[in-house]
């Protein structure tokens, strides 16, 4: 039973980090893949598969237009967005309770994450 979890959750777009910041990043706005890209620090194919996985769970829509192709989230992938936003500040409130040396070091990696997507 867990092996099919984790072969189900292995091919799930939200395990996937690159996946989130993208939806973090289009909370925001509408992006081109090449400002997404530089933004998030991944490469310009790597969002351009991100993207076609996003856009196939219906996360996303694409516009094509003449020099550039231009993101944004669906109503499903801005609901996807606020949930993950409000499950980091849930998180976030968890390490900064503990007061542990982990709790700092994911701290310091949250302020990172939310450098690259802010």
């Amino acid at each position: 039973m867990a092996n099919d979890e984790f072969k189900r959750a292995k091919n799930n777009i939200f395990v996937k980090t690159s996946g989130i910041i993208l939806i973090l990043l289009l909370q925001e706005e509408k992006w081109t893949v090449s400002n997404l890209s530089r933004r998030s620090g991944l490469s310009f194919l790597h969002i351009m598969n991100v993207i076609k996985m996003l856009e196939k769970s219906g996360l996303v829509a694409t516009e094509k237009g003449k020099k550039f192709r231009l993101v944004t989230l669906t109503d499903k992938g801005t609901k996807i967005a606020e949930k993950i936003r409000e499950l980091m500040v849930i998180a976030e409130e968890e390490n900064l309770d503990t007061g542990s040396k982990e709790g700092k070091d994911s701290e310091k990696k949250q302020e990172e994450i939310n450098q690259k997507v802010v």
